[in-house]
């Protein structure tokens, strides 16, 4: 029997060599996502693996052992982020209630909730109000069996 395709699938990712860190999924983007669990999350991305427009209920940890840099935009986070073990990381247009962790060099732009600028001992975070110009990436929606390719406007002061 196959699966019904109007039910919505949740499955727990296993873990396949038992490492349980950022090897397991560090080239894996996640865009369009909204998690209702209230714990935290546990996502470990690199440079080349963005997280866009995704709403986590809880807080998020985006490293562990490994992880080396990362791009999350566009996204609701209604508890804290930890960025363990990251480091090059860019925010862009989020929202969070806290931030902590890290290694170094952290660019948060257009986002509430993020840590104020720093520079000097420990992890070095730059914070831009507003992000002066923008074109989004275009995204795909399904509704009722129906594709719409949705491209957005350029915004500015976001």
């Amino acid at each position: 029997m196959g699966r019904d395709p109007t039910k919505t699938e949740i499955r727990e990712l296993e873990v396949p060599d038992g490492c349980n860190n950022a090897l397991c999924n560090f080239w894996r983007s996640v865009e369009n996502i909204h998690t209702g669990y209230h714990g935290t999350t546990q996502w470990h991305v690199s440079q080349a693996a963005p997280m866009r427009r995704v709403q986590i209920e809880g807080s998020i940890q985006l490293g562990q052992g490994w992880s080396s840099g990362g791009y999350l935009a566009n996204s609701n986070v209604k508890g804290k982020i930890n960025a363990a073990s990251q480091q090059q990381w860019f925010n862009r247009n989020n929202n969070m209630s806290g931030w902590s962790g890290g290694a170094w060099s952290f660019v948060h732009l257009g986002c509430k909730g993020a840590p104020s600028s720093y520079c000097g001992h420990g992890a070095a975070h730059s914070n831009v109000d507003k992000t002066p110009i923008i074109a989004e990436k275009p995204y795909i929606v399904e509704s009722n069996n129906k594709y719409t390719l949705v491209v957005p406007k350029y915004e500015s002061n976001k």
